[in-house]
Parts: structure tokens; sequence; C-alpha cells
């Protein structure tokens, strides 16, 4: 079984090391309208999926409050605006969570 994982995770490895070589170079190459777009979708399909699974109330909270926060911060120019997006705006829904179900 090692072996054979072992080969699998170096298929997996070169095909990746392939591909990124080979889009490092493609990028260069494309209309820049198409390579933002490209960038562009990493995050659009992070964001629908963390909203298609975000369930609870202060899942959706803790969202909505990191993405105010988010463009605030980087408005400020505050270094890891995003980290310091994410900490606040989950601990606020956490706490707001709490104050919530202490008071059912």
């Amino acid at each position: 079984r090692i072996p054979f994982v072992n080969g699998l995770a170096t298929g997996y490895l070169m095909s990746s090391v392939i591909a990124t070589v080979l889009g490092y170079y493609l990028a260069a190459r494309l209309p820049t309208l198409f390579t933002a777009a490209l960038l562009f979708l990493t995050p659009i399909s992070f964001l629908v999926s963390i909203v298609r699974n975000s369930n609870l109330l202060v899942d959706r909270l803790a969202l909505i409050l990191g993405l105010v926060l988010g463009p605030v911060l980087a408005y400020r120019d505050i270094e890891l605006d995003v980290m310091w997006a994410g900490i606040a705006g989950g601990t606020i829904a956490y706490l707001a969570h709490r104050v919530r179900e202490a008071l059912r």
C-alpha cells in the first residue's frame, strides 16, 4: 500500500507542478481582462462556498461582519486586514450568538 500511495502522491505532485509552471507562463500571454477574471474566480468560489454552507445565524453574521470590516480595514491601510476582519467578525458574531442564547 505504501508504494502505491507514494506513487499516487508523486503523480499528483508532478501534475500540479507542471500545471503551475504552465499557468505561470500562460498568464503572461493572456489578455488582461481574462487574467483578472481568472484571478477573481478563486475568491468568488470561496465566497459562494461559504454562503452555501452557512446554515446558522451566527455563521451568516460572521460572514457579513467580515465582508463589512474587510474593506474598512483595507481602506484604513491596516496590515493583515483580511485576518483582522475575520477574527473581529467571527468574535463579534460568536459573542452575539452567546448573548442571544443566554437571553432565550
